[in-house]
């Protein structure tokens, strides 16, 4: 269902779906519910008009909800503790569609920013000799 725009769309309508998805980053989900819920946040950024303010202000929420100080604080923690591969790649594909998705320079670059200070390129040095084509392109990306 969600593999589809009208999937996208209803989600979208909906005041809690993201939160919900966003929440599973933090309730001690395997690693396919954590791919998955990262592949829908990154898809759903990219649904326009409102896909990536939805997606910020659900992360936002989490950050207030869960007494944290910068809203991805989480989702970098994840991807320093992780060991999975495909949690990797599913993280580094969020992140791009993150800073990637928005048109205006000044806030991608805002939202870049906002990223790095939680010690995102520490993690990419330190993941970056795990040589995996998908990882890699995610990473090159980024960068």
């Amino acid at each position: 269902y969600m593999n589809n725009r009208h999937g996208l769309q209803d989600v979208l309508k909906s005041k809690t779906a993201l939160r919900t998805i966003a929440h599973s980053l933090y309730s001690g989900a395997n690693d396919q519910t954590l791919m998955v819920a990262m592949e829908l946040m990154a898809a759903v950024c990219l649904v326009p008009p409102d896909g990536h303010r939805m997606t910020l202000e659900a992360f936002s929420i989490m950050k207030t909800k869960k007494g944290e100080r910068r809203r991805w604080a989480k989702l970098i923690d994840l991807l320093r503790t992780t060991k999975a591969v495909k949690v990797q790649v599913a993280a580094f594909t969020f992140v791009n569609a993150i800073v990637n998705s928005p048109d205006d320079l000044d806030f991608r670059v805002h939202l870049r920013n906002e990223l790095i200070p939680l010690g995102l390129p520490h993690v990419i040095a330190a993941i970056r000799p795990l040589v995996h084509d998908d990882l890699e392109r995610q990473v090159m990306w980024f960068n």
